[in-house]
């Protein structure tokens, strides 16, 4: 970070301690990622990345704390955080296989490619647990056990249909009539 950034010395060292107390928040990696994208790409990149990162993460859209950035282990997602990635009309959901729409909306490179990640466990859909007390108000992911269940069974209430394959590659789609 001394190299890379332009922080002052105090508040990598700072860091560095925290980082070394619990290394699963991996508080010093998110800084860093943070800082220079801000330098690459801008500071409302950097602001809108690490908004986008944390609600993939299940976390507040703003950290309350500037070096408190992320739990590792949490699949949880906020709908209220994460962005729309695009909308689906009905008819491309309604009575298709979960995993063609794997496929459909980029999260699989082929069916065969969609059925194994569904076979290794590795797709989910997001159902809204609101009386989960582990996620208030979030989003539950839950593997995707049948590669032939149909689009349907996956789309929660406000029309969204929530895909995650392995633990970061995630799409939040809002399933619309055919009409629009």
């Amino acid at each position: 970070m001394k190299l890379l950034t332009f922080l002052p010395l105090e508040l990598i060292l700072d860091i560095v301690k925290k980082h070394a107390q619990d290394p699963t928040r991996r508080l010093a990696q998110h800084l860093l990622a943070s800082e220079v994208t801000s330098l690459v790409h801008g500071h409302e990149i950097a602001l809108r990345t690490a908004a986008d990162h944390r609600g993939m993460r299940g976390l507040p859209s703003a950290p309350t704390d500037t070096t408190e950035h992320d739990t590792a282990g949490s699949k949880d997602l906020h709908v209220s955080t994460t962005t729309i990635d695009g909308e689906l009309a009905r008819s491309l959901v309604h009575g298709q296989r979960i995993s063609k729409i794997l496929l459909l909306v980029g999260l699989a490179k082929s069916g065969s490619a969609a059925l194994r990640e569904i076979e290794r466990g590795a797709a989910y859909y997001g159902t809204l647990d609101s009386t989960d007390e582990a996620s208030p108000g979030g989003i539950q992911f839950r593997k995707i056990q049948d590669p032939s269940a149909l689009g349907e069974e996956f789309i929660t209430r406000g029309n969204l249909l929530l895909l995650r394959v392995g633990k970061w590659r995630g799409k939040v789609f809002k399933v619309v009539d055919d009409t629009h």
